[in-house]
């Protein structure tokens, strides 16, 4: 039986899990991140044109394991985003009594990250997983008398590896190191050694991604650099509006919880089903805490505002989610000090009523007016492409060049698991060359006319299949097929 101490956990691992259950078992195809991801896997390399590699590696790690499946995306981000729950409930035990901690996991699994779109695999999961890895670190760190060497190493490591997640992590690492910076000055010279190793291993770690970027003549940065707009003030300060609205969206479902609790009185009775708290827990330091909160929440949000404001840099919605990371233990903290008792049964009683109302709202989406990524016909689709590769050669369907959402959409559907060549720039797929096409073949993906002299080569989906999908009533392809007999 779990013991108590860790129910909220468990429960919160248990709720992601679900998530991704449900949304496996309806979905008919996957985000467009998702395959994204597969596209790429087919090689480690120390980069890729859009992002920095790790995310891929883990997938790649994951495949050679496991195998190439349909479902290997959804595993990845269950066992991502639970982590990331597991070391914020870490770091939330550093500043706060066990109890409490609980509850900031609980209010975190809430929001649509480890929800409704818990089911997409993408740098973001991978960034919060590393940053809540750090932060933990961090903390544990600047709380022991006498740390290890080879902990800020460890530390030094887990900064690298997050920036190899995605460059936006530079954000949150910087605002742990003016928190190591501020407590250097009052704890004396082993904080400094330890920080000098940390940041020996964090540059021995990029090294070679730096040396993969000088490679590749920077192309990464052309990505990285796309969402600088330079428009006029009302323009950037639209986009802050809006990002920030996009935000609430995200943690609503966590405020109507916190709103559930207080009405219920989660916290703040004194009868006998509340926790009290021991003298050992008050011992937490309440500085720290305020400390780690201007470090992770309000630096992060004024360097945004700053970009949007002064660089002119367009907002995405998506970076917000290591904002809203760490959101709950301000929530809570600030709770905390207020009210010393928690019901703990109460509390999860609440947690559950709260899930099955977003459940609701879920399900009440399911089915829109709009199809989405999610909605796309995958396995039709990937059967259809490969029974006109089979009526033409009996060699195994190798590569695919196209468009990246569809093309990867039929690689990882079609069973054999092709290449994919996004847009047919080889660049963007290294591991591949013009010769391996000629000799295995491929199938040319478009939504633009190909240029094929037989109109009768070109092959389309069904009606009925893209009746409801706008996108795919362009989708043409043809069969290259092998200059030689099947190797």
């Amino acid at each position: 039986m779990i013991h108590m101490r860790y129910m909220p956990l468990s429960l919160a691992i248990f709720s992601l899990g679900f998530w991704l259950l449900l949304s496996a078992l309806t979905n008919l195809g996957q985000f467009g991140d998702n395959f994204e991801q597969f596209n790429w896997a087919h090689s480690a390399e120390w980069g890729y044109w859009k992002h920095p590699p790790l995310t891929t590696w883990l997938l790649v790690g994951f495949q050679s394991i496991a195998g190439v499946h349909v479902g290997n995306a959804y595993a990845m981000s269950f066992v991502c985003l639970s982590l990331t729950l597991y070391f914020v409930w870490k770091t939330a035990q550093e500043v706060l009594p066990n109890c409490w901690a609980g509850l900031c996991v609980l209010l975190l699994s809430t929001t649509q990250m480890w929800t409704w779109r818990a089911q997409l695999y993408n740098h973001n999961v991978t960034l919060v997983m590393m940053v809540s890895m750090c932060t933990y670190l961090t903390v544990h760190l600047l709380k022991s008398e006498m740390p290890s060497l080879w902990r800020w190493a460890c530390l030094g490591g887990l900064a690298g590896l997050s920036i190899l997640t995605k460059y936006q992590a530079a954000v949150p690492l910087a605002g742990l190191l003016i928190l190591v910076v501020f407590y250097g000055f009052g704890q004396g010279k082993k904080i400094w050694i330890g920080l000098g190793v940390a940041f020996l291993c964090f540059v021995l770690m990029l090294i070679p991604h730096v040396i993969w970027m000088y490679q590749t003549n920077f192309l990464i940065f052309k990505y990285a650099t796309h969402t600088i707009s330079g428009g006029p003030w009302l323009d950037r300060s639209i986009n802050l509006l809006s990002f920030s609205v996009q935000q609430l969206k995200y943690v609503g479902v966590m405020l109507l919880t916190l709103l559930l609790m207080k009405a219920t009185k989660v916290w703040g009775s004194n009868d006998s089903s509340h926790i009290s708290v021991t003298d050992k827990e008050l011992t937490h330091s309440y500085p720290m805490f305020m400390h780690l909160m201007w470090a992770l929440l309000l630096f992060p949000a004024l360097i945004f505002g700053l970009l949007n404001q002064a660089a002119g840099v367009r907002l995405q919605n998506h970076w917000g989610m290591q904002l809203l990371l760490f959101l709950p233990l301000l929530l809570v903290g600030r709770t905390y000090q207020k009210f010393a008792r928690l019901n703990i049964r109460l509390m999860l009683g609440v947690y559950v009523f709260a899930q099955v109302l977003n459940l609701s709202f879920y399900v009440s989406t399911m089915h829109p007016a709009k199809p989405g990524d999610v909605d796309y016909p995958a396995q039709t689709i990937a059967d259809y492409v490969v029974q006109t590769w089979r009526e033409q050669t009996a060699c195994p369907l190798t590569f695919i060049s196209g468009p990246p959402f569809e093309a990867g959409m039929t690689s990882v559907y079609s069973g054999n698991y092709p290449n994919v060549i996004e847009k047919g720039d080889l660049s963007k797929s290294p591991w591949v060359d013009i010769q391996m096409l000629k000799k295995h073949g491929f199938v040319d993906m478009s939504h633009e006319s190909l240029d094929v002299q037989d109109s009768a080569k070109v092959h389309r989906l069904p009606e009925d299949v893209i009746i409801d999908f706008p996108r795919l009533q362009t989708l043409r392809w043809i069969n290259v097929l092998p200059e030689q007999a099947c190797p």
